[in-house]
């Protein structure tokens, strides 16, 4: 089965949707960026192209891949995406894996203040775009009293949460 493979990349994808590139702010490019993270992006007005940055809760995509994958280290595009500054985002509806680095492990509250206390993801739980662009269960605007709370607006649904069997990769469905 599918979900026993050892995956190695930040996204596996099970149903492809719709991807559009953009080009990636400087300070984005400077810090890297895991697959699956959540990126908003603007366009001006004449040539200008698509900009992406990290999200903070609203969602335009989530990227393809990461910037610095280990898997892409002996390609020949090693390094392509930060190099030319641009990514590939998801949008519409996919069915994806998340390896664990790009989704929330812990709950927000105790990440602020400890100890650590871990997130179950179960089937059918709404996925919402975190604070630091990553995915989560959890409105993080309501949780750090931002003033756009609360988030309403779900990226998708969980299929199935992260176990060993299935590489602690979150299997989810996005209607972005």
């Amino acid at each position: 089965m599918l979900l026993e493979l050892e995956h190695s990349r930040d996204v596996a994808v099970y149903v492809r949707g719709l991807t559009l590139t953009a080009s990636v702010e400087a300070s984005t490019v400077n810090s890297g960026w895991v697959g699956g993270l959540g990126f908003n992006w603007t366009v001006s007005s004449g040539l200008t192209p698509i900009v992406a940055s990290v999200s903070d809760g609203l969602v335009g995509g989530l990227a393809l891949h990461g910037s610095d994958e280990r898997d892409d280290r002996w390609l020949s595009s090693t390094q392509t995406q930060p190099g030319y500054r641009y990514c590939t985002l998801m949008l519409g509806s996919w069915i994806i894996g998340l390896n664990p680095r790009s989704y929330q492990n812990y709950t927000y509250a105790s990440r602020q203040a400890g100890p650590l206390q871990p997130l179950v993801y179960l089937p059918n739980d709404d996925l919402y775009i975190g604070l630091d662009g990553k995915v989560t269960k959890e409105d993080e605007w309501s949780l750090s009293l931002d003033p756009r709370a609360p988030n309403t607006r779900s990226i998708g649904s969980v299929c199935l949460g992260p176990s060993e069997r299935n590489s602690r990769y979150l299997i989810l469905q996005t209607g972005i």
